[in-house]
């Protein structure tokens, strides 16, 4: 009688001790580190890390002395008279003498002290915030031993931006604002200039 030959207990099945039953870790597995995202600020420099933080007189005008006001007065009587004669119109004659009575007030206002901060994308006035990318251009214009960097808007009817400092900020101040913008060496702010003639 022939004898029954042996069979395997599971067909197609080769034992192999180097085999483990420990599932096949990928790569991103094994390395923990790998997946983890980059963080931005380990690769590149933050845009609002302050550069320079100073503090400087919101306005360079000078002291106004008697003579100042009493042409002042003289100046806003004489317009509110001519104005009136020839237009009759009381609301014009009365803006008028209004508009002399705010600048008497203003130019008796002391220059108060203001803290600046300019960082890579924008500066700050006493904590106020705003972003290079909203201007066009630059300019630097002096005020003895003081300067001032106007800063020309993209938007319309909106006011140009003033940033004062000491002169020996001028080159440093200067550096900064030409890498992110242009100077203007033509500009001419014709609001300024007329402050700057009556004291302002």
């Amino acid at each position: 009688m022939l004898m029954d030959e042996p069979k395997d207990d599971k067909a197609g099945f080769v034992f192999n001790p180097n085999d483990s039953t420990e599932e096949t870790k990928s790569p991103e597995s094994t390395d923990p580190a790998a997946s983890e995202p980059l963080n931005s600020e380990q690769t590149s420099e933050k845009d609002d890390e302050p550069l320079f933080n100073w503090s400087a007189p919101n306005s360079y005008s000078s002291s106004k002395s008697f003579n100042w006001y009493l042409v002042l007065i003289v100046a806003t009587l004489a317009l509110t008279a001519a104005v009136y004669f020839i237009t009759k119109d009381k609301i014009t004659t009365a803006v008028i003498l209004v508009s002399g009575l705010l600048v008497g007030v203003y130019g008796a206002k002391k220059p108060k002290n203001v803290s600046y901060q300019l960082t890579r994308d924008g500066f700050a006035v006493n904590g106020r915030h705003y972003k290079f990318g909203e201007f066009r251009s630059y300019t630097i214009v002096s005020h003895g031993n003081n300067r001032s960097a106007i800063l020309t808007p993209l938007k319309r009817f909106v006011p140009y931006m003033y940033i004062n400092f000491a002169s020996d900020m001028e080159q440093e101040i200067s550096n900064s604002l030409a890498d992110v913008l242009p100077q203007d060496i033509s500009h001419k702010d014709t609001l300024d200039n007329v402050l700057r003639k009556i004291g302002f």
